[in-house]
């Protein structure tokens, strides 16, 4: 592990209770099969991957939940990980498989949550969202919407701006509004932001 985050971790500073769940959203994708080359995962989600790992270390009870990329690249590069708590959740989710947009993995991750929940036979507390720093303010209220329908009382605690800024974007991703964050915020603005607006999905 690089170190990146090294002290410099700031999640739940003001919550006392534990962090039950991390969950991780992959911020673009590369079009590749298992298992990885170097090139084969988007710089952002290797480096979520890194976070998401180094933050076991503060919460080693919490269950993982991520998505695809960063999944993958968790099971090819930090062995360390106990595979039994990590769930990852992608197109294999749906029947035909699809791609799974924001809402679409949250959703299915708020079902599996929820399941946790009914298994463990008691309340979560919190989950630890891990997300590109573009991408968190429109997940967040995104993820408070879902578990507030699927009546989970759970608090979404965030990482600070600092922990985050070390998530690049990716000009090689095969999704052109990840490749940097001109394309990123046009597309965010003027389409995805408004359209969740719309659905009364944020």
């Amino acid at each position: 592990m690089s170190g990146l985050w090294r002290h410099r971790h700031k999640a739940n500073r003001e919550y006392s209770g534990p962090i039950d769940v991390i969950l991780a959203l992959d911020f673009g994708m590369r079009e590749s099969d298992f298992p990885l080359p170097d090139d084969s995962v988007c710089k952002s989600n290797r480096a979520m991957a890194e976070l998401v790992c180094w933050l076991t270390q503060f919460h080693p009870s919490a269950r993982l939940v991520v998505q695809d990329e960063i999944g993958l690249d968790i099971r090819a590069r930090h062995p360390s990980i106990d595979q039994a708590k990590m769930r990852v959740i992608g197109d294999h989710e749906t029947k035909p498989p699809k791609y799974l947009d924001t809402r679409g993995f949250l959703w299915h991750a708020v079902e599996h949550i929820k399941g946790l929940e009914h298994r463990a036979e008691r309340r979560f507390n919190s989950v630890l969202l891990v997300c590109h720093r573009a991408h968190l303010w429109r997940v967040k209220r995104a993820l408070e919407q879902l578990l507030f329908e699927a009546k989970l009382r759970i608090a979404v605690q965030t990482l600070g701006g600092e922990d985050l800024k070390d998530i690049p974007y990716d000009r090689q991703s095969s999704q052109w509004w990840t490749k940097g964050p001109v394309r990123w915020w046009f597309r965010e603005l003027l389409v995805a932001i408004p359209w969740y607006k719309f659905r009364r999905w944020i």
